[in-house]
């Protein structure tokens, strides 16, 4: 079981990576502050938040220097333990008009248990569409797209704060860094390493059976042998 520094210590160093991503694509010096319980089983990585407000924080100014930004980014993770560590239990990723979160653009929320049937993960424009309107009105139900919840991948497939910024970029949203493709490709791909063991763990006889067909079917008899995935290999790993 790990101490609550061990865990104080995951939480640091999340928090910190967070802060790199950001820092080396679209602001300038922030820092990402992170709040555990006592307890150290559940805490907050976030914004402008602190032991006596661990939640929601405040935006994050979408610039590179001193001058004053057009908008805001909202970055909010609730760790919980599991499997001896810290894992993201809840997180939205905003774009904000405002430090305060008043006036919201569109934001991309996870909660691994959310209680309600939408999406687990799910994103939500502050948008209006015509066509949505009169559809809407055919089924004589509210008209408000911006309360429809667009699934996003799942608990283990949904959009990262990396695609979230490189979304900033792309779209002319915010602007980027000199190098900020490979801070955000850096950060995704250890991201998805992180989401793949995961995912082994959600289902290891898939894990299997694709393993199993790879040594019979893709690397043929010479490449298994080469890769120990062969009997013999497999005899020497048990040694």
């Amino acid at each position: 079981m790990p101490t609550r520094t061990d865990l104080r210590t995951q939480a640091a160093e999340f928090a910190a990576r967070t802060a790199d991503l950001l820092n080396r694509t679209v602001t300038q010096g922030i820092r990402i502050n992170v709040v555990l319980q006592d307890d150290g089983a559940v805490g907050w990585a976030g914004y402008g938040i602190s032991k006596h407000a661990p939640f929601p924080g405040t935006g994050i100014p979408l610039t590179l220097s001193t001058a004053q930004p057009h908008c805001y980014l909202h970055v909010m993770h609730t760790l919980v333990q599991l499997h001896g560590m810290l894992v993201t239990d809840q997180s939205s990723f905003g774009l904000y008009l405002d430090e305060d979160l008043d006036r919201n653009v569109f934001h991309y929320d996870f909660a691994r248990n959310p209680g309600n049937p939408y999406p687990v993960a799910h994103v939500q424009v502050n948008a209006t569409s015509a066509a949505f309107d009169e559809l809407c009105g055919r089924l004589d139900r509210a008209t408000e797209l911006g309360r429809v919840h667009f699934p996003v991948g799942g608990k283990r497939f949904r959009p990262c704060l990396e695609d979230v910024v490189e979304l900033l970029i792309v779209e002319g949203l915010a602007t980027g860094r000199a190098g900020w493709q490979e801070a955000v490709e850096e950060h995704r791909t250890w991201y998805r390493r992180i989401q793949l063991k995961a995912a082994v763990r959600d289902d290891p006889d898939a894990v299997r059976e694709e393993l199993q067909r790879l040594e019979e079917t893709e690397y043929g008899p010479s490449r298994r042998s080469g890769l120990g995935l062969g009997r013999a290999g497999r005899r020497r790993r048990r040694r």
